[in-house]
């Protein structure tokens, strides 16, 4: 019965994040809905450098929340991340 324990906890923690994701996209499509970048200001870039194995890091989600604000404000933002932006990705070295 161990094993069977483990399988619902794997399981809770999936549609746990599932949840999670959904609501993420949800906030996302708001802003997207809303965010009006001002041409005339200059963009602000991030870059994270979270690995997101499973889930979303501490990191991840302050720059995620930090890139909705400013976007909000009216303030472009570009995002730089690992196979898009760099042409060598430096995580973990």
């Amino acid at each position: 019965m161990p094993e069977l324990s483990k399988i619902g906890e794997v399981l809770r923690q999936r549609l746990q994040r599932q949840k999670i994701n959904l609501h993420t996209f949800n906030f996302t499509t708001q802003v997207s809905r809303l965010a009006r970048p001002d041409p005339e200001v200059k963009p602000v870039v991030l870059f994270n450098a979270s690995t997101r194995l499973v889930g979303t890091s501490l990191n991840a989600a302050f720059s995620l929340l930090t890139a909705w604000a400013l976007r909000l404000q009216k303030i472009p933002v570009v995002h730089f991340v690992c196979q898009a932006g760099m042409s060598r990705c430096v995580l973990g070295t």
